[in-house]
């Protein structure tokens, strides 16, 4: 019995050991792997309600970090992509977050750098796109006081809101600025080749 109890625990071991990928989201039709880029899976984080959906934390040893936000906040006609009325409010709603974050003292300096939309992959899926600079207040859990750049990309896939956020340091942009277009390729390559759930 001893035995096949250390069995077990060596095979469980084992396959936990082999990399399982972070999360497959079936309603989405995607596997998100251990790594998109050269950002490695941190964690996810599950919000109250269904229609709040769920975050992927992605990130590096120098802070470079990217969130995958996946949500429909209880909408059943999002739209694909970005030409949607619902998409378009929904883009507006989520950069207002850097002034309201400034406005609450959470966030300093804050400034928009540039607005337009981009697109990636081999369908060139298109996503509404925002970059900011600013600086994050001290606070509990802040592991960096200087700027920041931070990219907002926002898109629709299968009637969810797909929403990323990539955050560096700014003196670190010039070292990192290829991340923000390959992490996009590989979350557009993700939704095109896990189209069917």
């Amino acid at each position: 019995m001893r035995i096949l109890l250390n069995f077990l625990l060596l095979l469980l071991a084992s396959a936990l050991a082999c990399g399982r990928d972070p999360l497959v989201d079936r309603e989405l039709g995607v596997a998100f792997p251990e790594s998109i880029a050269s950002l490695t899976f941190e964690g996810k984080q599950q919000y109250n309600g269904p229609k709040l959906g769920y975050s992927l934390r992605y990130q590096n040893e120098d802070l470079v970090k990217a969130d995958i936000y996946v949500y429909d906040k209880g909408y059943t006609d999002i739209k694909e992509g970005v030409s949607s009325k619902r998409v378009q409010e929904e883009f507006a709603e989520v950069i207002n977050v850097f002034p309201d974050m400034e406005r609450t003292g959470k966030y300093r300096g804050v400034k928009e750098l540039a607005k337009q939309t981009k697109s990636y992959g081999e369908q060139r899926r298109e996503y509404l796109w925002d970059r900011y600079e600013y600086q994050q207040a001290p606070g509990e859990g802040v592991l960096y006081y200087g700027d920041r750049i931070s990219e907002i990309y926002i898109t629709a896939a299968r009637g969810k809101f797909i929403k990323v956020r990539i955050t560096v340091k700014k003196d670190d942009l010039n070292k990192w600025e290829d991340i923000f277009d390959r992490f996009m390729e590989g979350v557009t390559r993700l939704l095109e080749t896990n189209a069917s759930p």
